[in-house]
């Protein structure tokens, strides 16, 4: 047997959301999975994933894949905050 490969024009707001969700599953796995691993990303990684997720639920104007992307924008929001607020502690 061999694999089928299907091209299908997406736009890209299409491919920036289907883009993030990948990624989203793919972190949510890795996470959820126990295992030693550890997955670090920067403060820039960080702010790139919570740019992708504002300006995909923004080209979407309602559903539960907006509320999703939503959500994925406060999680990651809340870990920019907290990632800013360990790399300059306030004395």
């Amino acid at each position: 047997m061999s694999d089928a490969t299907i091209k299908v024009k997406l736009s890209l707001a299409q491919r920036k959301v289907i883009c993030l969700l990948m990624t989203t599953l793919y972190l949510r796995l890795m996470l959820i999975t126990p295992s030693p691993r550890v997955i670090m990303f920067s403060l820039r990684e960080l702010v790139e994933i919570h740019r992708r997720a504002c300006e995909a639920r923004d080209q979407l104007e309602s559903g539960s894949l907006r509320k999703i992307l939503a959500r994925i924008g406060d999680i990651v929001g809340e870990a920019i905050k907290k990632a800013k607020a360990i790399d300059s502690p306030s004395v």
